[in-house]
């Protein structure tokens, strides 16, 4: 699926290659080492390979953006989101990088190009992060993938 973006491109990230790109965060909420990794071409939160009765709470964090010039703002990315039952996928935004607010929950099976409007929490600051957080409530889920995340103001 092609994002044909309409505004300016603040923030494209395309995942190729096998490392975290730079200046992207990643937080491991569990002990057990399992989070967010980089499949080669995808971002990818794996409930399953953590195994039975692991918490995972898994955040992945955009570099801060600039959106101070702009009074629309749409994210956009490619979702491959398998949901077993309790776990969800967050997506969040804020402008300290501490206290986030939820723009969208994940409850159900999605694949495909989404599109939100993150204007309300976003347009017009200059420091703006989105999180893209995966809990699996301690339940031996699936797993989500991520791909192509565009931040565009206009």
């Amino acid at each position: 699926n092609a994002i044909c973006p309409t505004g300016d491109i603040v923030l494209s990230e395309t995942f190729d290659g096998t490392t975290i790109p730079t200046g992207w965060v990643v937080e491991d909420g569990s002990t057990d080492g399992e989070t967010w990794y980089n499949a080669g071409g995808y971002m990818m939160a794996d409930s399953d390979a953590a195994g039975s009765g692991v918490h995972l709470v898994e955040g992945l964090i955009t570099p801060a953006i600039d959106l101070s010039g702009y009074s629309t703002v749409l994210l956009s990315f490619e979702l491959d989101y398998n949901c077993l039952t309790s776990d969800r996928l967050y997506v969040q935004v804020s402008t300290d990088g501490t206290a986030y607010t939820t723009v969208k929950t994940y409850s159900a099976d999605f694949y495909g190009l989404e599109s939100l409007d993150i204007s309300a929490d976003a347009a017009g600051q200059s420091t703006v992060y989105v999180r893209f957080l995966y809990d699996d409530f301690s339940t031996w889920a699936w797993e989500v993938v991520l791909d192509n995340v565009i931040v565009e103001g206009m």
